[in-house]
């Protein structure tokens, strides 16, 4: 399994080693717009996780919401993938 990378702190923390450099004007706008663009990538990758995990609650509730009331050999197969369904939003909250 891949390690789960945290977007929104490493596009805080180019951020914050922009505002920090000390490189000459010359140097400085080159690097600047590269930390920025390195920045900007990274937190949109934060809001592409957030709505990837955000999809699989939505598609846990739906299918308990199905499972509900049945007994059915269905209802378990659903059941059985809200279970993954669970573990997978865990994984991405970073809780497992």
């Amino acid at each position: 399994m891949t390690e789960r990378i945290d977007h929104a702190a490493l596009a805080l923390r180019v951020m914050e080693a922009d505002r920090d450099s000390a490189l000459g004007w010359e140097a400085a706008d080159a690097q600047h717009l590269a930390n920025l663009a390195e920045a900007q990538l990274h937190a949109t990758l934060a809001l592409v996780e957030q709505q990837r995990i955000a999809n699989r609650q939505t598609e846990r509730a739906a299918l308990r919401a199905r499972a509900d009331g049945r007994s059915d050999l269905a209802a378990a197969g659903m059941e059985a993938q809200a279970t993954i369904l669970d573990l997978q939003i865990r994984e991405g909250l970073g809780l497992t």
